[in-house]
């Protein structure tokens, strides 16, 4: 059932924009709730709770885009959830609409003008990235993780603020950004070893290089 209320929750929204506001504060303790379910048992526990937790994250990320500034007091609750969910989830369809969903959220910060807001959440939502591509060793996964990263780049740039790195986050970024390529690098070598011929796999790990040589 809650797939087609949340595909309904996103029609709806998408037609009353800013004034389906007034039905977020009661529709969100069923994503809490669906998430808090998920960090119990994993995304992996049957194959429906996976379907419902896509569904809701990308609900969400109808939301976050339709609504933009009113739904940003929900960012803290979210990420909190979403980072412990993150932890324990071991499918790759969740991780990648989570992926996709926090730059939305990320958006929703910045819509309110407050630039140290703004970075606090930048820095909330890259740290919660990072952790997912490091504990990931699926190419396709990691690829939404690393656009992640450059779309909050780029939502933080449009705030007109220029620094938003120190000089160590710059560096921890660079090193991390060579791990990725090198551990790339390594699955397409090995990819090379197992396959007679190059499979989808590789043209991904090409896409992994292409976007961590951008990020940095």
């Amino acid at each position: 059932i809650l797939p087609y209320l949340f595909a309904a929750w996103q029609r709806v929204c998408s037609l009353l924009k800013a004034d389906f506001s007034k039905y977020i504060q009661a529709i969100m303790p069923t994503f809490a709730a669906l998430f808090s379910l998920s960090i119990q048992g994993g995304t992996r526990r049957k194959e429906g709770s996976v379907e419902e937790a896509a569904q809701a994250l990308k609900t969400l990320k109808t939301f976050a885009d339709e609504l933009n500034a009113v739904f940003a007091p929900y960012f803290e609750g979210l990420v909190q959830v979403l980072a412990k969910a993150a932890e324990t989830a071991d499918n790759g369809v969740f991780l990648g609409h989570l992926a996709k969903l926090l730059p939305s959220l990320l958006r929703c910060v910045a819509a309110l003008g407050q630039k140290e807001d703004t970075l606090e959440a930048f820095r909330r939502v890259t740290a919660l990235t990072w952790n997912a591509i490091e504990n990931e060793d699926d190419p396709a996964v990691i690829i939404h993780f690393l656009e992640t990263l450059r779309l909050s780049i780029e939502v933080v740039a449009a705030t007109g603020a220029r620094a938003f790195l120190t000089a160590e986050e710059l560096s921890q970024w660079k090193q991390k950004l060579l791990q990725c390529i090198e551990e790339s690098d390594l699955r397409r070598r090995m990819n090379r070893e197992a396959l007679e011929s190059k499979d989808d796999d590789s043209i991904d790990e090409d896409q992994e290089d292409h976007i961590c040589v951008d990020l940095a």
